[in-house]
Order: C-alpha cells, then sequence, then structure tokens
C-alpha cells in the first residue's frame, strides 16, 4: 500500500467539511468527494460504495422564472442536499477513523 498516497486522499476527506460552500452541494463537490474516495478504495482494499452520493440525490434546481413567456429556467448543472451530501462524508470520515484505530491496535 502507497502510505503517502493513501495519506493524502485522507487529508483531502478531512479537508470537506471545512470547505464547502453554503447551502446544497453542487455536483463538481460531489465528483471530487468521489474520486478521493474511489482512491481510498483501491489504496486500502475496502469497499466504501455506501458512502457515495446515490446519482438520485442530484438534482437540477430552479435558477429562474421568466414571465415573457411564463416558464422556469433549470439551473445547468445539478446539485446534492447539504444532509445527504454531509451525512455521507461524516460516514466516511468514521468508518475510516475506525479502520485506522483498529489498525494500530494490532500493530500497523
Amino acid at each position: 500500500m502507497d502510505d503517502t498516497a493513501l495519506l493524502k486522499a485522507w487529508a483531502q476527506l478531512q479537508a470537506f467539511p471545512d470547505n464547502l460552500p453554503v447551502g446544497d452541494i453542487e455536483e463538481n463537490y460531489v465528483t471530487d468527494y468521489h474520486h478521493i474516495l474511489h482512491a481510498i478504495e483501491a489504496l486500502t482494499g475496502h469497499a466504501l460504495g455506501e458512502f457515495l452520493v446515490p446519482d438520485s440525490a442530484l438534482q437540477y434546481q430552479v435558477r429562474s422564472w421568466t414571465s415573457d413567456p411564463p416558464r422556469l429556467i433549470p439551473n445547468r448543472f445539478r446539485s446534492c442536499a447539504r444532509g445527504i451530501f454531509l451525512m455521507k462524508l461524516d460516514a466516511a470520515i468514521t468508518f475510516f477513523n475506525s479502520v485506522i484505530a483498529s489498525r494500530k491496535q494490532i500493530g500497523f
């Protein structure tokens, strides 16, 4: 296992909660989060799929309303409800903290 790559991916994951924008989480943040999880998964061999944000949680939000003609203009980008994203992120961090703690207990 490449410990340096794992430490880098872990640092990136831990940096997420303090660096998210206010409100719903745009798809590019979800994509970055998924890339980090996939890297940790590849480096550790732990399946982390349950911590991914499901595609069904990403929705197009209404951006604006025009009056002539009356119609909704959807945003071009999808986003995820903040609560859903944070729940998945917190669970991934908690899981990985427990993996690290168990490895220390058995001498790794």
